[in-house]
């Protein structure tokens, strides 16, 4: 489990990478999570309030996140 305030550009520097199967965005704002390192690949939005679980092709593939659209 881990808490962000604004993101991390490479999740493997808090042993996530690749490990993330829910989600659970507590802020008023969207995040936006990628499957590459620095911010880029395919993204998914996690909108405000809102607790996902992670199915799928998106289970498992997380490298980067950070608070903002995407």
């Amino acid at each position: 489990m881990a808490s962000f305030r604004h993101g991390s550009p490479d999740l493997g520097r808090q042993r996530l990478n690749d490990r993330a199967s829910s989600l659970f965005n507590n802020t008023d704002d969207t995040w936006c999570v990628y499957d590459g390192h620095g911010y880029t690949g395919d993204h998914l939005p996690e909108y405000p309030r809102r607790s996902s679980d992670v199915y799928g092709d998106w289970d498992n593939t997380f490298s980067s996140l950070r608070r903002g659209e995407c």
